[in-house]
């Protein structure tokens, strides 16, 4: 947020992260300077006053968050997910699989479950699902694994490998006024908690004043197996990382800033041992706060982010090139076979974007590898955005899946089985290059600018209006059965339009369809993009049958454009185009209609 006025008047209620800056004296200030409106106040403040309304009706009281891990819960949660799943491709009906003959899983995400996005979308869930796990479960025929690669951003997280002096999953964190030694004034012991996620910001903390703190994370690692064992440690502020009292990082000195903790952390520092299975190591990882340390980490203006923040990570070494071989080796053996790969929630995070379409380091070379043993093997990507796919060509039946949430594993699993017929749709459209997307010239800061010269033109509607290829248009989304769209209708209903279909199953199993309503004006004054969705209706056709669908739609919203130049919507008199179909890119079904008048309004 850059100003008071302009995040009021287009609707923000909210201030996050607290304690708020602007929302106090500088918004009180600029209603006595008359810049912002008293109505305008109360309605961001009625904003949030009916969400508190909401919020005390659902009766959802306490604060034991597991209460709500119902089973209810958990198959609503899994529904979701399944039905997010997207069918890129599915070429000679590779999928579903048969629940009778064994399944090789290779891939990084077959073990993890890639259930959230990174930073502040890390949450803790109440539990998690594996695709392993959860195919294991309903296979009735042996499921292989392979690893194959690594494909973590950050070394996995420490904490859920360790465990705490009373034997539990986790950590101990020990809270002290100064660093061991302190002398001036004497060290305290303020606060102790047994912890589970090693990556954390202080603000979190229940003391928010607190600024000058050291902290002792302590606990046991015991590998599972033999070899390089790696930790990795990033933080603002300073940390040392101890093993068995021997240091393996010292993140102190030298530091190197970077992205993470809203850019005032620094890099992630790698230190190893040569582990043996079954011993048992002592942890301490020694962190200062910035205040304490005057790290080169926390910022050296008053606008840093900076109440202190850690990331501890580690993983047994990988030697990538034979795990590739292996896994194409259990490929070429197991007939049914699915890569799941993709990114997991550190690649993908607020305050910075990738720095490319790849995928993680070694995935192309993974999936084109195991694709050559076993041209039938699924390809499922976890991410939430599109990546480039040099093995596209060579893939027969490729998943998007996405960031599941808690039961992501399951999801897969019955989308794989087929015992929920996939019927998710693309809210994005995926580029051949990253220099076909529209935002290429103009999505970066320079000299901390950025300039929105796309204007309207995003995702779909520039791809359509330049006529530019895409590897996958937005809505794309297949099924394991196929429908047909026909009989469009469509009519002006006071301020609503209504526009009617024909959807019919026209293969072998029951399924899910969306009929998408995109909408085009002939006689525009204004050049605008090709088409544009106005409405969406999904519904659930049994096999062989053929159900009439109804899409209501405001009129303002399906028709209007804004006017900078009067400050109002504007909606003209003259042809209309109505393309109803699966995709924006589908083969369309069509119809027309006419406003007689041209229309201003402030508020649609």
């Amino acid at each position: 947020m850059y100003g008071v006025q302009g995040a009021v008047e287009a609707g923000v209620d909210l201030e996050m992260p607290g304690p708020g800056e602007w929302r106090g004296k500088r918004l009180a200030h600029a209603v006595a300077a008359k810049r912002v409106d008293k109505e305008c106040v109360d309605d961001r403040a009625r904003a949030v006053l009916n969400l508190v309304k909401k919020a005390s009706a659902s009766k959802i009281e306490g604060t034991e968050e597991e209460t709500l891990d119902r089973s209810e819960d958990r198959a609503l949660l899994r529904e979701a997910a399944a039905e997010s799943i997207v069918l890129m491709k599915n070429d000679e009906n590779i999928l579903p699989f048969d629940i009778n003959k064994p399944i090789a899983i290779i891939g990084p995400n077959g073990k993890v479950a890639a259930y959230r996005g990174g930073r502040v979308a890390h949450l803790r869930p109440y539990n998690t699902v594996t695709p392993f796990d959860a195919i294991t479960e309903r296979s009735q025929a042996a499921v292989h694994f392979s690893q194959g690669i690594y494909n973590h951003y950050e070394l996995p997280l420490l904490g859920a490998q360790m465990r705490t002096k009373s034997g539990k999953v986790g950590y101990d964190m020990t809270i002290y006024s100064a660093p061991p030694d302190a002398t001036t004034p004497p060290r305290r012991l303020l606060d102790h908690y047994e912890l589970l996620n090693s990556c954390g910001f202080f603000f979190n903390y229940h003391d928010k004043n607190l600024r000058e703190y050291s902290i002792d994370i302590t606990g046991t690692l015991t590998p599972s197996s033999s070899g390089l064992f790696d930790f990795g440690l990033s933080v603002q502020g300073t940390a040392n990382l101890y093993i068995d009292n021997e240091l393996i990082i010292d993140n102190t000195s030298h530091q190197k800033k970077a992205d993470g903790f809203f850019r005032n952390g620094t890099v992630e520092e790698h230190g190893s041992m040569d582990a043996v299975a079954g011993q048992t190591y002592q942890i301490l990882c020694r962190w200062n706060s910035p205040s304490i340390s005057g790290a080169s980490s926390s910022g050296s203006d008053d606008t840093a982010f900076k109440p202190g923040n850690i990331r501890l990570g580690g993983c047994h070494r990988l030697d990538t090139n034979t795990a590739i071989a292996s896994a194409a080796h259990l490929a070429s053996q197991t007939p049914q076979t699915i890569i799941l790969a993709g990114f997991v929630g550190e690649w993908e995070s607020e305050g910075n974007d990738r720095k490319d379409m790849s995928l993680p380091p070694h995935t192309d070379s993974l999936i084109t590898a195991v694709l050559a043993a076993n041209s039938k093997a699924v390809v499922a990507i976890s991410s939430g955005g599109p990546y480039s796919m040099p093995w596209l060509s060579d893939t027969k039946a490729l998943l998007q899946v996405w960031y599941g949430g808690n039961e992501t594993g399951n999801a897969i699993a019955d989308v794989v089985y087929g015992i929920t017929n996939p019927s998710g749709k693309l809210p994005l459209s995926f580029p051949v290059r990253v220099q076909d997307n529209p935002a290429f010239l103009c999505g970066h800061a320079d000299q901390e600018r950025v300039l929105y010269a796309d204007d309207v033109y995003v995702g779909y509607r520039y791809y359509d209006t330049v006529d530019r290829d895409v590897l996958f248009p937005f809505g794309h989304g297949l099924s394991y059965t196929s429908f047909e769209i026909s009989g469009v209708g469509v009519a002006v209903d006071g301020q609503e339009l209504v526009v009617e279909c024909q959807v019919e199953n026209t293969g072998e199993r029951e399924g899910k369809e969306t009929v998408q309503v995109y909408v085009k004006n002939r006689e525009a004054s204004v050049r605008g993009p090709e088409k544009q969705l106005r409405g969406f209706s999904k519904l659930s056709v049994g096999r062989g049958e053929k159900k009439k669908v109804e899409v209501r739609m405001g009129l303002w919203g399906a028709t209007a454009w804004w006017s900078e130049d009067r400050g109002k919507w504007v909606r003209e008199k003259g042809r209309y185009d109505v393309l109803v179909g699966a995709s924006s890119r589908a083969a369309f079904a069509k119809a027309e209609f006419t406003l007689d008048t041209t229309e201003e309004t402030r508020s649609r």
